[in-house]
């Protein structure tokens, strides 16, 4: 050891005597005393044989503890784990549910102080008179809109990286003409992919996501509403939800490149597919979880709260 204790040689010591520190191991070793040895036997449990002698398995005896010993010895662990949930859960509670519904309500604050109701009505109606005029400069109206966006969603980042390359890190960029082309190619591909979200998929959500509510209640547009039972059609309705929000999670590709670095930090412990697949179901039961709050108008303090209380146990 080397642990120094103030010991002195005579183990009465009058009182203003002087004393020494020694350590413990030469302290002992003045006593007379030896090396300390301990034998594996007697820690061991002695092994015994059957009759055919063979060694019998040995059964170490079960520990019988008190309730309350039990809680005297998780209580510092669950006190603790306890408090860190709650540092680690609240805040991110707080931030999530409170800012959210503060700015929403600082800016309805703000408007009405700033514009008057009529205002807003008069502004919203010129607006859907414009939007179905389809009137505007070409880069305010379709396909403008989606071209713009899709430049927009990669140049800027082009040029950041260009110039902190050349500025900052003052090296040239090797093979240009395969790069500039890739570039090019990315915003093509990025303008044509907003122009299919915009005539194809988004027109085809649009159209499902407008009738899907005719399965369960009465609507004036459609004749047969609703087709089915409402308990038949609400179930449709919040399979439908659940399905959407699974695939279109599944198809991101942020959500697969974080799954592949999941998986490449973790050397393949945690796997790119189990994180897709847990993200993607809890995506699909948050959206039919919203449906069915809409529909039987559940209060949304109570599914903030569980949702918490389960993320605060699961970690």
């Amino acid at each position: 050891m080397t642990t120094e204790t103030a010991l002195s040689d005579d183990s009465s010591v009058a009182p203003g005597a002087t004393t020494r520190s020694y350590r413990y191991a030469d302290y002992y070793r003045a006593r007379g005393g030896g090396a300390l040895q301990i034998s594996c036997n007697g820690l061991a449990p002695r092994i015994e044989y059957g009759a055919d002698g063979q060694p019998l398995p040995w059964r170490p005896p079960a520990v019988k503890l008190h309730p309350s010993e039990v809680v005297r010895v998780l209580q510092p662990y669950v006190s603790v784990r306890f408090r860190d949930q709650v540092r680690a859960v609240v805040p991110l509670a707080v931030y999530l549910a409170l800012f959210p519904i503060a700015g929403v309500l600082f800016l309805a604050l703000y408007v009405a102080g700033s514009v008057s109701p009529a205002e807003i009505v008069e502004a919203a109606r010129q607006a859907a008179t414009v939007a179905g005029a389809d009137t505007g400069a070409w880069y305010e109206r379709s396909p403008g809109v989606e071209i713009i966006a899709g430049i927009r969603a990669i140049l800027p980042l082009v040029i950041f990286l260009f110039l902190v390359l050349t500025l900052i890190l003052r090296e040239r960029l090797a093979n240009q003409a395969e790069i500039f082309l890739g570039i090019g190619l990315t915003i093509l591909g990025m303008c044509i992919f907003n122009l299919g979200l915009t005539y194809g998929l988004s027109l085809l959500g649009s159209s499902a996501g407008n009738l899907v509510p005719t399965a369960f209640m009465d609507v004036p547009a459609v004749a047969a509403a609703p087709l089915y039972d409402f308990q038949i059609g609400l179930t449709l309705a919040l399979a439908f939800a659940w399905f959407l929000g699974f695939g279109a999670t599944v198809a991101e590709p942020a959500l697969s490149a974080l799954g592949f670095t999941a998986e490449t930090l973790t050397n393949g412990v945690f796997k790119k597919k189990t994180l897709i697949m847990a993200v993607s179901a809890g995506v699909a039961f948050g959206i039919a979880l919203g449906i069915a709050k809409l529909v039987f108008d559940l209060p949304l303090m109570w599914l903030l709260l569980g949702g918490y209380s389960v993320a605060a146990l699961l970690r």
